[in-house]
């Protein structure tokens, strides 16, 4: 131990065969070897000069474990306290003093009531018609106020009682000055509009608006004749209620405005049929309704069936009016007619030759439905065979071969315990890239090439 870090006990020298014991050195001032835990550094073992510059962060100081005695004197600064930090019970009797008080920030709130009394009032509070007495108190000073304090009524507005005159500092009483038409003076209101008070003269032009009238106030004596117009009136309020009888006529209509849901079933009579409603092969009666004109109707009416695949009873020739009969032409091989449900696919009726290419998709075939005769030889392919699908059971035994195999996948798993017999193995097949670390025992060890 060049150092001497570690006490060496036994044989040392040429200990390749030999018991050597050792034990860590340490200086048992600030490390010392625990009979449990080994080295550790002793109880109270970590000095100042142990601890670098700056190593003791927050994390490290335990809570409430700085005191006073670990603080130095005059060295907690502004920025080491937090805002609001400072409360009341901080703070000693009679600490903050004048210059502690930033100039004019003492607030309203801050001062207590009643606090502020004559000896803290300065002369200058007492203006006009005030004076401060010796003793620091205020009063009024009645020579210093401006004027004799007359007080009149010049457009007879309030009627003045008492002493009016020079009446400074003298009782004078107000009484409002009412018509008793429009307002009056009220025992328990005081001045009041009269009832009835409010005439059309008093009322200014556009005042009353819509929250000024009552529900169902205005009433048709109230209405101007002829002064409702479209604009009053709002969009579908005219239904059918406010409308008179024959009122709507033709005039009152837009043209081409009459939709099929505004005409009743059966309105439409022979009467208000125009004659040029009867088109081809129509014609109108003389008392409106409309016929059938046989004679103007174009072409014999012939049916016919060109290619046979319907046959024609009753009297298909100049059929216009004629009774015919349509029976659908099947081969009964492939179609056949059944009484209940008509034209219908034969059993056994679609053959190959019917069946367009790809048209057997996977929905057309029934579970379980194919099976090895319906699988043409070696049409199999990879992408037929899902993910996993060839298991253990669907190998036939020694069917794999090497070249089924790829290179370099057997895993030491894939091998059975003791399955790899010397007849297994090709002879030189086992290289030394194919040798496990772990074939290596006592007295043996894989070199970096295997």
């Amino acid at each position: 131990s060049p150092n001497s870090s570690v006490i060496l006990t036994g044989t040392p020298t040429n200990a390749a065969l030999e018991n050597v014991g050792f034990d860590v050195n340490v200086d048992d001032a600030t490390l010392e070897v625990d009979p449990t835990n080994g080295v550790q550094i002793k109880d109270l073992g970590v000095t100042s000069a142990k601890i670098a510059a700056d190593a003791i962060d927050n994390t490290k100081v335990a809570d409430d474990a700085v005191q006073t005695e670990n603080i130095l004197d005059g060295t907690i600064v502004t920025a080491d306290i937090a805002n609001d930090a400072i409360d009341n019970t901080k703070v000693a009797d009679n600490a903050v003093q004048t210059e502690n008080i930033l100039d004019g920030t003492i607030l309203t709130a801050d001062i207590s009531d009643d606090a502020i009394d004559k000896d803290k009032i300065n002369p200058d509070v007492a203006g006009t018609g005030l004076t401060q007495a010796t003793d620091g108190s205020l009063e009024v000073d009645v020579t210093a106020i401006a004027g004799d304090g007359t007080i009149s009524s010049p457009n007879s507005s309030v009627i003045l009682t008492g002493t009016p005159a020079n009446a400074a500092l003298e009782n004078v009483g107000f009484d409002v000055n009412v018509d008793d038409a429009t307002l009056e003076v009220d025992p328990t209101n005081g001045v009041q509009i009269k009832d009835l008070g409010v005439t059309t003269a008093k009322i200014a032009t556009d005042a009353i608006d819509n929250t000024k009238v009552a529900d169902d106030a205005v009433q048709t004596e109230n209405i101007l004749d002829g002064t409702i117009v479209t604009a009053d009136i709002a969009n579908d309020a005219i239904d059918n209620t406010k409308v008179a009888d024959n009122a709507v006529q033709t005039e009152n209509i837009l043209d081409g405005t009459i939709a099929t849901a505004d005409i009743a079933s059966d309105a439409i009579d022979k009467d208000k049929i125009n004659p040029d409603v009867a088109g081809t092969g129509l014609t109108q009666a003389t008392d409106g309704s409309l016929e059938v004109d046989v004679t103007a109707i174009t072409g014999d009416g012939t049916i016919s069936s060109p290619n046979s695949s319907v046959l024609l009873t009753g009297t298909p020739t100049n059929a216009a009016l004629e009774n015919v009969g349509f029976d659908v032409n099947v081969d009964d091989a492939t179609l056949e007619v059944d009484p209940t449900n008509g034209v219908q696919i034969k059993d056994l009726g679609v053959t190959t030759a019917k069946i367009a290419a790809d048209a057997i998709d996977n929905t057309k075939v029934a579970d379980d439905a194919v099976q090895t005769e319906n699988i043409l030889d070696g049409t199999i392919a990879t992408a037929d065979i899902a993910s996993d699908a060839i298991d253990n059971t669907k190998i036939a035994d020694d069917a794999v071969q090497t070249e089924n195999i790829l290179d370099g996948t057997i895993a030491t798993a894939d091998i059975a315990d003791n399955a790899v017999s010397t007849a297994k193995v090709v002879d030189d097949a086992i290289d030394k890239d194919k040798i496990n670390p772990d074939v290596a025992g006592t007295g043996l060890t894989q070199a970096t090439d295997g």
